[in-house]
């Protein structure tokens, strides 16, 4: 049995239902300087980024069991220096 919060109502599959969604995470590096015993950030020397668009669809629904499919739609990766 799924327990539910009493403000929220749980989420009722329908076949054929989607949703796209876009997943992004950005990272930066820097060098940095020991500064007496902390170390103290310089300069920027690197960028990271990272994107994924994906789609999750319901492809069948059964009393007891919820079946899905994900799609890669994009993905991406970009890496700038200094």
């Amino acid at each position: 049995m799924a327990t539910t919060i009493r403000e929220f109502a749980p989420h009722v599959y329908r076949k054929g239902e989607s949703y796209e969604y876009l997943f992004e995470v950005t990272e930066a590096s820097y060098t940095t300087e020991q500064l007496e015993r902390l170390p103290m950030i310089k300069d920027l020397f690197k960028i990271e980024d990272l994107y994924v668009r994906f789609r999750l669809s319901t492809v069948s629904v059964e009393p007891d069991e919820v079946r899905k499919k994900i799609e890669l739609i994009e993905t991406g990766y970009c890496e700038l220096t200094s």
